[in-house]
């Protein structure tokens, strides 16, 4: 009987101490906001978010995400427009530092579709296309916090996408 409880406490400290192995962590990751409030504009379209140069996540209208990595990592964002790729946005770049927490505001500028400005009434016999274009901005750690914990900017129904960066 003695023999037995002792196996059983034996076992389950093997266990404990290999999950408590698995838990450890250095103090070197990284945590990125990525959000994309409510918008009209450009609210069908989806947003291509690019992390150095590869397709990482599509980002919705209205949805927010979150992007683990190490802090030793150097990120090149960019969001594309998917429709059209020659619309992107500057690449934002975040060097390796002690930032653990940067925050990303995404979101479309410009200006609508007038039929009688576009096909050309008004301008005369060519038209022009509207002006627009996506937009990354990097904000200050309390201006991010602030949006990004707007619930009411969003529609994700605070389901926020959490991924990690290799």
């Amino acid at each position: 009987m003695n023999r037995n409880i002792t196996f059983c406490i034996i076992i389950t400290l093997f266990f404990v101490q290999t999950n408590l192995v698995g838990q450890v962590n250095n103090g070197s990751e990284r945590t990125i906001y990525l959000m994309r409030a409510k918008q009209f504009y450009g609210s069908l379209a989806k947003m291509d978010l690019m992390v150095n140069g590869k397709l990482f996540q599509k980002i919705k209208n209205g949805n927010r995400l979150i992007i683990k990595s190490e802090t030793n990592d150097t990120l090149k964002i960019q969001i594309v427009y998917p429709l059209i790729t020659s619309h992107k946005s500057r690449v934002l770049e975040i060097p390796p530092g002690n930032e653990s927490e940067i925050y990303v505001d995404l979101y479309y500028w410009g200006e609508g579709y007038n039929p009688l400005k576009h096909s050309g009434v008004i301008r005369g016999p060519i038209g022009s296309s509207p002006d627009f274009n996506i937009e990354i901005i990097e904000l200050s750690k309390e201006e991010g916090e602030k949006k990004f914990n707007l619930s009411e900017l969003y529609k994700d129904n605070n389901k926020i996408v959490e991924k990690r960066f290799p």
